[in-house]
């Protein structure tokens, strides 16, 4: 049996979701630039598999650690991502999955149990 995790999403293709995150282009000494603009917070997984913290400001973002060219990046809120559980993988081809998510409400249980439903 397959336990499933909970997700965060950013849909950018949603009209109410802001792009918060991208590839880096370029590495320097405490430095990546960015592919497009940021500001606020920032998450970078380095070479080691260790996502570290930092802080963007439009393309540049100041973190330290050793990263690759085209690492992922992605700058982090409270507001703009939403949570789902993962109900299902399929493999559609060679390195292709199909992800089959439903909407994860962490207080759905207190406001069932409270009767505020």
């Amino acid at each position: 049996m397959m336990s499933y995790q909970v997700i965060c999403l950013n849909d950018t293709l949603r009209p109410d979701i802001s792009v918060n995150g991208g590839r880096v282009i370029a590495i320097g000494s405490g430095t990546v630039t960015l592919d497009r603009s940021a500001t606020g917070d920032i998450a970078i997984m380095d070479t080691s598999g260790v996502v570290q913290y930092g802080t963007a400001s439009g393309t540049t973002a100041t973190v330290s650690g050793t990263f690759q060219k085209h690492a992922v990046w992605n700058t982090y809120t409270e507001t703009l991502a939403e949570n789902y559980r993962v109900i299902a993988i399929e493999e559609s081809g060679d390195g292709i999955y199909a992800v089959t998510a439903q909407r994860h409400d962490p207080d759905k249980y207190t406001r069932v149990w409270s009767n505020t439903i």
